[in-house]
């Protein structure tokens, strides 16, 4: 009896999971292969978005390689710049033979931000080698210490192996303070130059030299206007440089016409003397044997003698 029971029961347990595997699913219900299909269209899309990424990635490093030289890094980081050359020869190898694209894309990005860090470091480096030059440090000292201290900070930071992020803000750190000294030694010169352009310009203005060589001197008073500008803006070398060539260019203009002037004014004593040489000889010549002056005839006087005849 009790294994009729237990048979029975056995028979009931089957019968229900049989038709609980042959119950229709709800049509409001997505399958499970359609599930499946969605994941892996997606998962494709996703993947072919990272592949078109490392490929603009890569093109962006070749790029920023270039920038980092023009800048000069290798010729003031040369060994900080074949490590960063390494890495990225080394990841994109990998890749290359069907490396993950995610971590590809991982190591890139940072590599990209190192090559950043790269040519600002050799631009601040290029700076502090001009400051130095021309003696600037003193006129912004605090600016150019703490210029100094951020150009350390850079290469202890590259040599503990810091993210490429922090290299690059580390380095624009350096290359601004180092700006703000150039721009204040600039400003300087500038207003000296300004001077000296003012000087030249009162001196040709004096001559005249703006009627006698009008294209050379408006020339030259455009790049003055321009100087100014920039002085006013901030753009201090470039006010320096504009003011430079004016000077230089109204000083040409000044000497130019300083010689024409000067040759004109000695034609002129030339021709003077030669009319006072010429009035001397006649002077001489009308004491030496003067000219006698002939009478007029009478016309009525010439007709007596006419009719005498």
């Amino acid at each position: 009896m009790k294994k009729r029971i237990i048979s029975a029961v056995c028979f009931c347990s089957l019968l229900t999971l049989f038709l609980i595997g042959c119950k229709t699913p709800p049509k409001d219900t997505p399958a499970v292969p359609e599930e499946q299909s969605t994941s892996v269209e997606s998962g494709t899309a996703a993947g072919s978005d990272l592949k078109n990424a490392n490929a603009e990635l890569i093109r962006e490093l070749n790029a920023a390689r270039k920038k980092a030289v023009a800048a000069g890094a290798d010729r003031y980081l040369r060994d900080e710049l074949a490590v960063v050359d390494v890495a990225s020869g080394e990841a994109q190898a990998v890749y290359k033979d069907g490396g993950a694209p995610a971590e590809f894309n991982t190591k890139a990005s940072d590599i990209l931000y190192q090559y950043k860090a790269l040519e600002q470091a050799a631009l601040a480096a290029a700076a502090r080698k001009k400051i130095n030059e021309l003696n600037f440090a003193d006129y912004a000292a605090s600016e150019y210490n703490a210029a100094e201290d951020a150009s350390r900070k850079v290469a202890q930071m590259f040599n503990a192996g810091a993210d490429g992020k922090s290299l690059f803000g580390q380095a624009q750190k350096a290359l601004a303070g180092y700006n703000a000294v150039l721009n204040a030694g600039y400003k300087v010169l500038a207003e000296k130059e300004r001077d000296k352009v003012i000087q030249i310009k009162d001196k040709a203005d004096g001559i005249k030299a703006g009627a006698a060589d009008k294209a050379g001197y408006a020339n030259a008073v455009a790049f003055f206007t321009r100087g100014n500008q920039d002085l006013k803006s901030g753009e201090n070398e470039k006010a320096y440089n504009n003011f430079v060539s004016a000077r230089d260019m109204l000083s040409k203009v000044y000497e130019d016409v300083l010689k024409k002037r000067a040759a004109a004014e000695e034609a002129m004593a030339r021709a003077k003397r030669r009319v006072e040489d010429a009035d001397a000889v006649a002077v001489k010549a009308d004491s030496i044997a003067p000219i006698e002056k002939v009478e007029a005839l009478d016309p009525a006087a010439n007709e007596s003698v006419q009719e005498a005849q």
